[in-house]
Parts: C-alpha cells; sequence; structure tokens
C-alpha cells in the first residue's frame, strides 16, 4: 500500500447505518403530503427545511449536449465519426424516470451535483452516502434504466446529461461544482463523459471502474474541451483492496490520466472490501477533494503537451510518407493509428496538413481525404 493508501485505512470509520437515512426519506414523503393537503386546503404555509428524495421524476428539458451528432463529436475519434451520420435526441424524456435527493441545507455558494452512473437498471440511491450528501450540499441523481446492459452512447450518456442540465436550472446547482460518477461499468461511463465534457462536468468519481483514455473505446476529445479538461477536471478514483484485477486497472487508468497531462488526479484503496458500493467515508473523502479549492496546475503542463504534440506531429509524418509513396493502403491503417490515440488532438493536425499538400500536388486523389473514402 501506499502512504496515502495507508492514511486513507486509518481514517476509516463505521459507515451510518441504512435505518437513518431511511427514515429522513420518509420524512420527506410526510412532508410532502402535508405540502399537498395545505395547498389543496388553501393554507399558506413555510416549505419545512428538510431533506427531499424523490422517485420516478419526470424532466422536462432536454438538451442540445445530449443530441446524438454532439455526444459523437465529443466521444469518437474524429476521423471515425466523420463517417457516423446520426443527429437528434436518443431518449423520450417524457418516458424516463430518475432517482433525486436534494439536502436540505443549501450552502451559501449553491448546491453541488453528483449525478450517478448505476451498472445496475433500477434507480437507486446507496443509503449509507445520505448523510454525506447532507453534510456536503451535494443532490443526488440516477435514471433507471442505464445499466451495464444499456447502450452507452443512445441512453447512458444523454441520460447524464439530460439529468445534469435540468437540475442545475431547476436548484440553482453551482456550475462549478457539477460532477458525474460511477460504480463498476457505470464508472467507465463517467469517465467518458467527464472527459468528453468538462463544459459541463467539472470532476468525476470513479468507484471500482475506470479505463485508460487515448484508445478508440475512450478516445480524446476535440482539443479546446481536452485542453479544459487537462487543466481544471478533477477525477478520483476509488477501489476495493479485494477487488482483483480493478486494483491494476485503477493504477493504469490513473497513470494514462498524467501521461496525457490531466493535471488534478487522485486515487485510494478501501481497505477490506471486494467489489463494492464505496463506503459513506470513501465517498466523503472523494467529494472532499472534488469540491474542495483547485490546487494550481502543475508549472510542467506546458512541457507534458509539447511531448503529446511531438508524438501526433512524429505519427502525422508517417502517414505523409505512405501517401508520397502512393502507399494508400498503408497510409488509411497509419492514420486510423493516429485517430484512435490522439482523437481530437489529431484533428487540426490532419485538416492542416491535407490543405497544404492538396495545394502542393494539384490532386484531391493524393491526400488524407482520399484514403477517408
Amino acid at each position: 500500500m501506499t502512504i496515502k493508501e495507508r492514511e486513507f485505512a486509518r481514517e476509516q470509520v463505521s459507515a451510518p447505518g441504512s435505518s437513518k437515512s431511511y427514515s429522513r426519506v420518509m420524512r420527506f414523503t410526510s412532508a410532502g403530503t402535508a405540502l399537498l393537503l395545505a395547498a389543496i386546503l388553501g393554507l399558506a404555509v413555510a416549505r419545512p427545511a428538510v431533506a427531499q428524495r424523490q422517485d420516478g421524476v419526470v424532466f422536462t428539458r432536454t438538451t442540445p449536449l445530449a443530441d446524438l451528432a454532439e455526444i459523437e463529436r465529443r466521444t469518437r475519434p474524429p476521423v471515425y465519426a466523420s463517417k457516423i451520420v446520426a443527429h437528434g435526441q436518443a431518449v423520450d424524456i417524457s418516458k424516463e424516470h430518475f432517482v433525486v435527493y436534494v439536502p436540505s441545507r443549501k450552502p451559501p455558494e449553491g448546491y453541488a451535483l453528483l449525478v450517478f452512473v448505476p451498472p445496475w437498471d433500477e434507480a437507486r440511491l446507496p443509503p449509507d452516502w445520505v448523510p454525506i450528501l447532507d453534510e456536503k450540499g451535494v443532490i443526488f441523481a440516477s435514471a433507471s434504466r442505464s445499466g451495464n446492459d444499456t447502450d452507452v452512447r443512445t441512453r447512458r450518456e444523454p441520460l447524464a446529461l439530460i439529468a445534469a442540465v435540468n437540475l442545475i436550472q431547476e436548484y440553482g446547482v453551482d456550475p462549478s461544482r457539477v460532477l458525474v460518477g460511477g460504480f463498476s461499468g457505470g464508472a467507465e461511463v463517467a469517465m467518458r463523459l467527464a472527459l468528453a465534457y468538462p463544459d459541463l462536468f467539472r470532476g468525476a468519481f470513479m468507484n471500482s471502474g475506470n479505463d485508460t483514455i487515448g484508445t478508440m473505446q475512450t478516445p480524446i476529445p476535440p482539443a479546446d474541451l481536452f485542453r479544459k479538461f487537462q487543466e481544471d477536471s478533477k477525477l478520483f478514483y476509488v477501489v476495493g483492496d479485494g477487488d482483483g484485477t480493478r486494483v491494476n486497472h485503477q493504477n493504469n487508468s490513473v497513470q494514462s490520466m498524467r501521461a496525457w497531462c490531466v493535471s488534478h488526479v487522485d486515487h485510494r484503496v478501501m481497505p477490506n472490501t471486494g467489489h463494492d458500493v464505496a463506503t459513506a467515508r470513501a465517498l466523503e473523502v472523494a467529494l472532499t477533494a472534488l469540491l474542495g479549492p483547485a490546487e494550481s496546475t502543475p508549472g510542467d503542463l506546458s512541457s507534458c503537451r509539447a511531448g503529446l504534440i511531438s508524438r501526433r506531429d512524429a505519427k502525422m509524418q508517417i502517414v505523409q510518407d505512405f501517401l508520397a509513396r502512393g502507399d494508400h493502403a498503408a497510409a488509411r491503417r497509419a492514420l486510423d493509428d493516429v485517430d484512435a490515440e490522439f482523437g481530437g488532438l489529431a484533428a487540426p493536425k490532419v485538416w492542416t496538413w491535407t490543405r497544404k499538400y492538396t495545394e502542393r500536388r494539384g490532386t484531391v486523389t493524393r491526400n488524407v481525404e482520399a484514403i477517408l473514402k
């Protein structure tokens, strides 16, 4: 175990019992009934300052961020995405249901928000998390029918995006305190969303699920978004020490983020835990880090980025060399490799070089556009 992991182990405390959390839900139910009765009778009453758990919530707003074309633009390598014709909203929001938990105390700076992507199909709130959500002033939301067996791009991603946009507007959530999280396969989706939407999600909580980036499965988004992700996004990983290979997978993901110049990355291993939802204490540590003051961006970010660009350019030169020799098949394979690894960071170089090459050769059949057909 690392020093941080040993410190985390010493900090572990017993998680609050679920019965206390359940009683909070019941108080909301009673309060809601009282308010409804008062409204029917025309009575003027103040809304009690109690936590609100709402099941079966149906949102009324969708968002262009959840349009299929926008999802593809952000979550696919650019050459691959250019071949896909997809647009419109993939889900009928009037038929989707969410569980939403709103703490009673709104922090002075506004609520924070955690949109949670589950591996299961039912909308569920881990009961031990309720006291921590109350303490931190964090709204929790999770969608029904968004488990591991459902499609990522047409359900899991748009449902999370729609929940975030609705709750930010409805509850005046602080935009700088919007998080996405998930457990197991849901954590992998949360990572993809944090990477592709750093202008919406400012941090991510990955619980026992993660992946490396710079691949076809988790590609680099457009360059402007990736710069924001590198500089501003906070990531927090947590995994049980008895969770088999996922401990190593977490380490690999952390190393991948750092290799891609992502500035704010933290991780923990939960002692005496398997493939389980994070304990209340683990959630508390994660939210404290994700919602706390941002550390200054490391001074070596510029040199790290320069190294990435140098690697990209070297691989683009290979594409150019194949094209100069007229070997379009090899050029296509090389370009696919660049596209998969560098994603949005390759796009400007591809199109800039294409224009120059076309002008120099005077033919559209011996440039990158030819091998994209």
